[in-house]
């Protein structure tokens, strides 16, 4: 079996398990993180709707996305306010 010139397969396969380490470590920490703050994440939609009725909330919005976005999101704000109350179709 030759090998190639300045290649050397058992550094190359200890290379690939360190990355492979690295990954599954990256995952580990990312998925536990992401349980963590959906556990202690607030349920309460009130304290949401006032976080985002705040002007740092549409000045946040408007240079991510600029004007096109928070005329978007005032467009939607306004078609789900459409939708309280009672369903009027019958059978419902």
């Amino acid at each position: 079996m030759e090998v190639e010139r300045g290649r050397d397969p058992e550094r190359e396969a200890r290379f690939a398990l360190l990355m492979s380490r690295i990954a599954t470590a990256v995952l580990v920490v990312g998925i536990s993180t992401a349980a963590v703050i959906f556990v202690l994440a607030p349920t309460d939609d009130a304290a949401a709707a006032a976080l985002q009725n705040t002007r740092q909330y549409e000045l946040a919005m408007e240079r991510i996305g600029g004007k096109a976005v928070l005329i978007a999101a005032e467009i939607n704000d306004w078609l789900s306010s459409l939708w309280h109350g009672r369903r009027l179709l019958p059978g419902e």
